[in-house]
């Protein structure tokens, strides 16, 4: 009868875990419901950040692209045969509402010679001729000033729908051969920063205050320097030489990202993780309430999850005004302080509540470093995963889920 009785006890207590398991499965499955709606959130904030960008954009200017000087006239281009070019970034933020804008004034500033082409050493340009440097859109532009490099003269061009436009009458004889030009140009703009290349030989520098430039993919620099004020980035562009009929094929270089990297991000990539951090969270209050006998209600579960999930929410909110790290920080220390100020009213020992406390902790740290980490995120995810499953089969190994007790062997 007392087998029989010991039978039935076990029963009960086995049925009992594998119901306690399947609530706490379930609730963790339930939990995705407000991470979803934060993600949501993000997205429209997100929106309003976009909406914000682009009202600055509207009274400041977009992207701005500039083009190499190339003279045109007779049905022919004659393409600099030596160009020195260096363009500036000067960037500064501007703020509608909340969200920050940054825009920038870029200035250009090359020098230019022309050869004339091989097959005709001797030729004479007709006085109809321009020279052209493009600039898109034109209405980007603040100033500019081309003047020739051996007298220092102030040459007379003007603004067109192309861009700047010098008449070959403002040069010296006449004659686009005989002069070095010096041309300065500043636009501003909000987006992408462009250069056309299109010289015979062509040396391009571009600089500025921007900490995270992001280079256009067809021509990457030769060489960049990274630094906290700022970065420097240098092209050096070859063409064969020729006089042309029809345009010459542009070769693109410049920053293809000026927008901030906002936090936005980093918390949309957060909130990926909440779930593993509710589970995991779960895991180690199931082994403390083996361990320590205490009983722990799923509604008790459930409030610790769902103040994990405000965690995002809090995120969310604070790096609005703080920014991400320290928002981070500041949601971390005030959740995980709330769990353990929870689980104190039900777990009878505190070595186990400071164990909630240490994997609070533990987690949070982890989970920051991974958002850190762009290009090995998913690697040490990986390993942390596989560290912290290790860890709950290692301690629940001699559990005997039957009974609800420890083997001893």
């Amino acid at each position: 009868m007392e087998t029989e009785n010991k039978t039935i006890l076990g029963m009960i207590i086995s049925n009992a875990v594998s119901f306690k398991v399947i609530i706490i499965l379930f609730m963790t499955i339930f939990l995705i419901i407000p991470l979803a709606l934060i993600d949501d959130q993000i997205g429209d904030r997100k929106k309003y950040e976009a909406e914000a960008q682009s009202e600055v954009a509207k009274g400041w200017g977009t992207d701005v692209v500039f083009g190499a000087a190339v003279w045109t006239g007779a049905e022919k281009s004659i393409y600099a045969s030596m160009s020195d070019t260096r363009i500036y970034i000067d960037s500064k933020e501007k703020k509608r509402g909340i969200f920050k804008v940054p825009v920038y004034v870029a200035t250009l500033n090359t020098k230019v010679k022309f050869a004339p082409p091989a097959e005709a050493p001797h030729i004479k340009l007709p006085d109809t001729g321009y020279l052209t440097i493009a600039v898109n859109p034109v209405t980007s532009i603040q100033n500019y000033r081309i003047r020739d490099a051996a007298t220092g003269r102030e040459l007379k061009a003007k603004v067109d729908d192309y861009g700047l436009r010098l008449p070959v009458t403002e040069l010296a004889n006449k004659d686009i051969f005989s002069n070095e030009l010096e041309i300065e140009i500043s636009s501003r703009g909000t987006g992408p920063v462009k250069y056309e290349s299109s010289a015979d030989s062509e040396k391009i520098s571009m600089a500025g205050n921007w900490t995270k430039p992001k280079f256009t993919e067809q021509l990457l620099p030769d060489e960049t320097k990274m630094q906290p004020e700022g970065f420097e980035a240098h092209w050096s562009l070859q063409s064969v030489p020729k006089w042309e009929t029809s345009s010459r094929a542009t070769r693109n270089i410049g920053l293809s990202h000026l927008w901030i990297s906002t936090d936005y991000a980093k918390v949309e990539r957060a909130v990926k993780y909440g779930q593993l951090f509710i589970a995991l969270t779960f895991l180690l209050m199931f082994i403390v309430e083996f361990t320590s006998k205490s009983k722990i209600h799923p509604f008790q579960y459930g409030l610790i999850g769902i103040s994990i999930s405000v965690f995002y929410l809090l995120l969310l909110a604070i790096s609005e005004s703080t920014g991400f790290d320290i928002a981070y920080g500041i949601s971390s220390v005030a959740v995980a302080g709330l769990i353990v100020f929870y689980a104190g009213g039900f777990l009878k020992q505190k070595k186990f509540v400071l164990m909630l406390l240490a994997e609070q902790l533990v987690l949070s740290g982890f989970f920051y470093l991974l958002l850190g980490l762009e290009e090995k995120a998913f690697l040490i995810g990986s390993i942390g995963l596989f560290a912290a499953l290790a860890i709950f089969m290692s301690v629940t190994r001699r559990l005997d889920w039957y009974s609800g007790t420890f083997r001893l062997e």
